[in-house]
């Protein structure tokens, strides 16, 4: 094709139109020799286009400019050559002054590190909200040493910035989000399909069912942010009614250290029960959690999780003061329903005035025989007083005596002999320890 009469012919217009209309103006940068550019940039670290930069250097573009990026971890900035002043001739001698170099200052490497916030300011369950941050991190990389900016994680953010362990934490706080939650609900729940359809304003308290799986969805994700990351991550929490400033952030200390429910029972004119928290030695009350939600418990920045679904249940049940009162006229049957059941799985402590203590009590040993399938499941129970203890029960039988309660302690080394016994009935014989069953 022939155009003699333009200086670019028709066809060439139209590759650039479509360049042009396509790909924008930065385009026709991107094909410029930046040659020059990147020769200057590699020069910081010793090495120019004529080496092998495979895995030690890439070149991004930005704006239609080069950027480098270090591949190789072990490559470092070469320092430049110390600039040496000219001689100094003085009229009376011909001796050569030289100045001392200053010796550089060296280079210190800034490190970015990602970080989590448990904002406390959400009105619905479960009353808190996991954001990420980044700033410079101290020498340890596990606090903030200056200012930090709030991620929005439902855009893109570059990795290649973020170390591999920030990495896979991003991809955590984002499965901790709204949207995903909403997600794992509507997919369970009985509304599946229309759950997002639903509105709910922030006060609104959700349904029981919900929370159950808000609950069974977000644990084992806070259980490993607290065992994985937990020493070698900045975490830290907004309190109430704080607006998201780096001044009003408080350092979160997290531990993957069990914490677990224990109850004490006391009477005045009426029947308190107190439910507590033990974590290590020490005895908290329940109403002494700094944060609104039942998932966590916040004492003196110090941040733990709970073990279970069904521990966060019964917790709800405390709420808001961390007690529950039942009168006097109500006793009998809340001891029956509510106190023997939880003693099974839960320390239950009574006030002194409340309970008589029995030691050295020979238990009645049975087996229960149920089947399941092709196997005969055995399970053993040990009578005492004429109440039942299963192998998994707690150490002490409480047996209602009055207004108050015969606490009998079982004797361990009885049982122990029956279930040698019962396990070397036969060979075959597998015991669950879930639930001290033989089959």
């Amino acid at each position: 094709y022939e155009d003699t009469r333009h200086p670019l012919c028709l066809p060439k217009v139209i590759v650039l139109l479509q360049l042009l209309n396509t790909h924008g103006a930065n385009y026709f940068d991107s094909i410029r020799n930046r040659d020059k550019e990147k020769n200057k940039l590699l020069e910081a670290y010793g090495y120019s286009l004529k080496d092998d930069l495979t895995g030690k250097f890439e070149f991004a573009y930005k704006d239609g400019k080069p950027f480098l990026r270090v591949l190789d971890a072990s490559i470092k900035r070469v320092a430049m050559p110390a600039t040496i002043s000219r001689p100094v001739l003085f009229p009376t001698a011909t001796q050569r002054v030289e100045k001392k170099a200053e010796p550089l200052k060296k280079e210190v490497e800034v490190l970015r590190r990602l970080g989590v916030v448990f904002n406390f300011n959400k009105k619905s369950f479960p009353r808190f909200t996991v954001d990420a941050v980044i700033g410079e991190a101290n020498e340890l990389s596990n606090a903030f040493a200056g200012k930090v900016e709030k991620l929005d994680i439902s855009r893109f953010i570059e990795l290649n910035d973020l170390t591999e362990t920030d990495r896979e934490l991003l991809q955590l706080i984002r499965k901790l989000q709204d949207t995903e939650i909403n997600k794992y609900v509507s997919r369970n729940s009985p509304f599946s399909g229309i759950w997002d359809n639903i509105i709910h304003q922030d006060e609104d308290d959700l349904p029981e069912e919900t929370k159950d799986l808000i609950t069974e969805y977000l644990l084992p994700k806070l259980q490993r942010i607290f065992k994985e990351f937990g020493t070698s991550t900045p975490i830290y929490y907004l309190g109430v009614g704080k607006t998201f400033k780096t001044a009003q952030l408080g350092l979160l200390h997290v531990s993957d250290v069990s914490i677990f429910p224990q109850f004490f029972i006391k009477k005045n004119s009426h029947y308190t029960i107190q439910a507590q928290v033990k974590v290590g030695a020490l005895e908290l009350s329940l109403s002494d959690n700094e944060c609104p939600s039942t998932l966590l418990f916040l004492h003196n920045n110090q941040c733990y999780v709970w073990k279970s679904k069904e521990v966060v249940q019964l917790m709800e049940t405390f709420l808001p003061d961390g007690k529950m009162v039942k009168s006097l006229a109500a006793w009998k049957e809340t001891m029956q329903e509510f106190v023997l059941p939880l003693s099974h799985n839960y320390s239950v402590r009574f006030d002194k005035s409340l309970m008589k203590e029995v030691k050295g009590v020979s238990p009645e040993p049975r087996i229960i025989l149920t089947e399941k399938g092709d196997y005969l499941v055995f399970k053993p129970v040990f009578v005492y007083e004429g109440y039942e203890a299963g192998p998994t029960d707690g150490d002490q039988v409480l047996i209602p005596q009055g207004e108050g309660v015969l606490v009998v302690h079982r004797n361990k080394e009885k049982e122990e002999i029956f279930l040698q016994r019962l396990a070397s009935l036969h060979s075959g014989f597998v015991a669950n320890a879930e639930d001290g069953t033989y089959a």
